[in-house]
């Protein structure tokens, strides 16, 4: 019963930490994820665009990761359409790992598709791998969706990334998870 309450806590430290870094000059957007919950209560859309108020945060400056184990039913149309009038930006997170369907990425409005690490770590190895990543960055361009590869953790997948037109990359090899603090330090 508590996953509201972290949700928010969550979104409040996140766009609290994002204002602290644009102070800096460091101006990236952040991601949150949420879940079936939170999503698919009717109140969250005005909880997430009175956070972004109280912290002085634009709405494209945020993006939630909504997985797909959250379920089409439990996703209302107008939590898109409220998300999109606040200009945050929906993240289809996990896409391959048998949760993910077309029917996600064709019905729902996302503008961004996280292509999971599963998906992502054989690329350099293995052509069908390959593949189907190339086809799914094709798709998702086709749709106007921004692609994120997850789990880019070598240079050879990175190299094959960009070779298949991939928006961003994610993971270890590109940066390790650090205390807010020490971004600045960090090449962003």
């Amino acid at each position: 019963g508590l996953m509201g309450e972290l949700t928010r806590l969550m979104l409040r430290r996140a766009l609290t930490q994002h204002r602290v870094w644009a102070e800096a000059g460091i101006v990236v957007p952040v991601a949150v994820n949420v879940g079936p919950d939170s999503v698919g209560g009717p109140g969250f859309p005005a909880v997430v665009a009175d956070i972004l108020r109280q912290e002085q945060v634009a709405g494209p400056m945020l993006a939630l990761e909504v997985s797909e184990q959250t379920g089409t039913g439990a996703v209302s149309s107008s939590f898109f359409a409220q998300m999109a009038e606040a200009g945050v930006r929906i993240a289809l997170d996990d896409f391959g790992t048998g949760f993910a369907s077309l029917e996600s990425l064709g019905g729902w409005p996302v503008d961004e598709l996280k292509l999971d690490m599963s998906l992502v770590r054989p690329i350099a190895s293995r052509s069908s791998f390959r593949t189907i990543v190339r086809t799914t960055v094709d798709l998702a361009h086709q749709l106007g969706v921004q692609v994120v590869a997850e789990g880019v953790e070598s240079e050879a997948v990175r190299s094959e990334l960009r070779a298949l037109g991939c928006d961003v990359g994610q993971g270890y090899f590109l940066g390790r998870p650090m205390p807010p603090g020490e971004i600045g330090r960090a090449h962003v």
